[in-house]
């Protein structure tokens, strides 16, 4: 059971329900999520922005997506679907893993930063 005072923090990877209206190839289910606000905006706002990760092998062919390796496991950052959930309607909980790596979370805020600004 999660800690009914947990808020998650920029940088924190969390597990979170994605299934919300889901069409096309919008993720659906519970997954793995990179947090982008900080702890203070979820406490304001009950919202926790973040990008989607997964480990679905079907993204080594999107250029959109960032792959990295984390204890062992290839998995993709997809900063081109940053998405805003209300937390607690979403069980979300703290992922095992902890906190993204700096070397990765830098690189998937450049990416999105990337795309919002160019367009490609």
């Amino acid at each position: 059971m999660v800690d009914p005072f947990w808020i998650p923090d920029r940088q924190d990877m969390i597990w979170i329900d994605f299934d919300c209206g889901v069409s096309g190839t919008e993720m659906s289910g519970m997954h793995p999520m990179m947090v982008l606000s900080t702890r203070e905006f979820t406490e304001d706002t009950g919202l926790v922005l973040g990008i989607p990760m997964t480990s679905s092998e079907s993204n080594l062919s999107n250029r959109y997506a960032m792959p990295f390796v984390e204890q062992s496991e290839l998995k993709f950052v997809l900063p081109s679907m940053p998405k805003s959930f209300v937390l607690r309607a979403r069980n979300a909980a703290p992922h095992p893993w902890g906190k993204v790596p700096g070397e990765p979370f830098g690189r998937a805020r450049k990416m999105l930063e990337r795309l919002v600004n160019s367009g490609v």
